[in-house]
């Protein structure tokens, strides 16, 4: 798959911009999630959409910035058994409509 050169520099802001507002992954308690647990692929909050917001809780996971994954199997969106960086960067195209959500194979 095509990974444009542009992914490292927006992952690396998206990440700068998940430190300074720390995003905490939704839990099934929050109004936003309708009670069963999201299977969208590259959902990480589990809104049921894939966005932004999924990038920077990825990159935070794989930092080292959160402890675990609410939606791992959302997040491995190349079912490598591994959430890190790659898998932000198949979402961030997702997010930013260069690849269909259909590509993604979650585990």
């Amino acid at each position: 798959m095509f990974i444009p050169r542009i992914i490292a520099p927006v992952a690396a802001l998206l990440l700068t911009l998940g430190i300074l507002l720390p995003v905490a992954p939704v839990s099934a308690g929050d109004d936003n999630v309708a009670g069963a647990p999201s299977t969208v692929c590259g959902d990480s909050d589990g809104n049921r959409i894939v966005n932004s917001i999924d990038v920077v809780i990825v990159l935070q996971y794989s930092a080292g910035l959160l402890d675990q994954l609410l939606f791992f199997e959302n997040d491995d969106v190349n079912s490598n058994h591994t959430v890190d960086a790659l898998d932000a960067g198949f979402i961030l195209q997702v997010s930013a409509r260069i690849l269909h959500i259909e590509a993604l194979h979650c585990s």
